[in-house]
């Protein structure tokens, strides 16, 4: 199943093309009435599809940077889209000459090809958006053009936005919308298709998990506790070791959706209590010998990993643990003051205590806390104009890219309750601010 999110006129438009496609029954479509609304649908979507597709890339940047962990990509606007317009506006003589045109949100390389082969003069007034660093934002959209049509510099505004045209409406701004063509539709339909097909294969890797529960040494109790764990990870096959671990074989995919459903990690913050370590393989050998990895992780810092074929470990995201009083106050204040989500905040301060704190790069914290790097850069943004990290070096990128920061984190000055908890009402498995 493939999630589609979008305003209603694109989400529409790619429905038909997938009707024509015969994909219809593969779409999961939420259309929303505001970008406000990307944040829920995309973490309601997460749940039921293995892919998201976006109608665009302000709501793919807006659910990235909101923490939203799904196989995800957005149908870009391609030089098509761009052909498509410009050949609308001049046939329906909206406009006489493509030069004084403001263009939002459209790649550089794709207007600068368009305007190439049209033998015209390159837009001087073009807007561009970054996944990496987001905004400007709508209000900001719609002003840029309006301001560069009031002055005279343009004479004609070309948006991808829906909001924004609507906007450019109510200030009586010449305008057109760029609209996604079928060709582009369908080109992003197919790569969604393939990643949601990547997906499924995936889901059938092997897996193995090990639940250790140091104060538990009979063997039928263990066998009991045994029988209930494969059964939630939809398996049959389970054993007690001699070190009174209880080991299951399943796959990743019930490993995924276990962790998604399970209720409550019990006597969390008791490093005397149950912990759980998830491993994946390319075989059952390989997978138990990361699940021990993710176990010994898992008991050492009081958390659930899950150790990918690599071997890096990362937090699994078991839900349900929950707090009140100072801790979830102490938790919601700072991210509130970071401009974070306090899950986020939660999900970082625990991963910091795992990686090395006072050496790390972005990728190496988007690995422990299982984000994109693009999000722990701007986490690591925010932590560094708060004083609570500082660039210490940088290394040798491995290809030819630009060399790779390195930070350190003041832990103690993260939060005021070091073992912070997410607050009352939030679990680990909700995302977004």
């Amino acid at each position: 199943m493939i999630g589609l999110i979008g305003p209603h006129d694109s989400v529409r438009r790619v429905e038909d093309v997938a009707q024509s496609s015969g994909m219809s029954a593969e779409l999961l479509p939420r259309p929303y009435d505001g970008l406000s609304e990307v944040g829920r649908l995309t973490g309601e979507v997460a749940s039921a599809c293995r892919v998201i597709l976006f109608t665009g890339l302000i709501p793919y940047s807006i659910a990235r940077s909101e923490g939203v962990d799904a196989t995800s990509i957005y149908i870009a606007h391609s030089a098509a889209d761009l052909y498509a317009a410009v050949a609308h506006l001049l046939l329906d003589r909206s406009i006489s000459t493509v030069d004084r045109m403001s263009i939002d949100v459209v790649d550089r390389e794709v207007v600068n090809e368009v305007f190439d082969d049209l033998s015209a003069e390159q837009p001087a007034f073009l807007l561009e958006y970054s996944v990496d660093q987001p905004g400007p934002w709508i209000e900001d959209m719609v002003d840029w053009h309006a301001r560069l049509y009031r002055s005279g510099r343009a004479t004609f505004a070309l948006t991808c936005l829906d909001a924004v045209s609507r906007g450019l409406s109510r200030s009586g701004i010449p305008h057109y919308r760029i609209s996604h063509t079928r060709a582009s539709v369908r080109d992003s339909l197919a790569r969604a298709a393939y990643l949601e097909s990547m997906q499924t294969a995936e889901d059938g890797q092997p897996a193995v998990a090990v639940l250790r529960y140091p104060d538990i040494t009979s063997p039928v109790s263990l066998s009991a506790i045994g029988q209930r764990f494969a059964d939630a990870l939809t398996s049959v096959v389970f054993q007690v070791t001699d070190s009174n671990d209880v080991v299951v074989q399943t796959t990743r995919g019930a490993v995924e959706a276990y962790v998604k459903r399970m209720p409550a990690e019990p006597a969390h913050r008791d490093r005397t209590g149950p912990v759980v370590g998830f491993g994946f393989g390319k075989t059952i050998t390989r997978a138990h010998a990361q699940a021990q990895v993710a176990v010994a992780f898992a008991q050492r810092n009081g958390v659930s990993y899950v150790v990918f074929e690599g071997g890096t470990p990362r937090l699994s995201p078991a839900p349900g643990t929950r707090v009140t009083g100072s801790q979830a106050t102490a938790l919601q204040a700072r991210a509130s003051e970071l401009e974070l989500s306090p899950l986020l905040l939660y999900r970082i301060s625990n991963a910091l205590k795992v990686i090395n704190h006072t050496s790390f790069s972005a990728d190496e914290l988007a690995t422990a806390y299982g984000g994109s790097p693009r999000t722990a850069r701007r986490v690591i943004k925010r932590l560094r104009e708060a004083g609570i990290v500082t660039q210490t070096g940088s290394v040798r990128s491995t290809g030819a890219g630009r060399p790779v920061a390195l930070y350190a984190a003041d832990i103690d000055r993260l939060l005021a309750a070091p073992d912070a908890e997410p607050p009352d009402g939030v679990s680990r498995q909700e995302t977004g601010r």
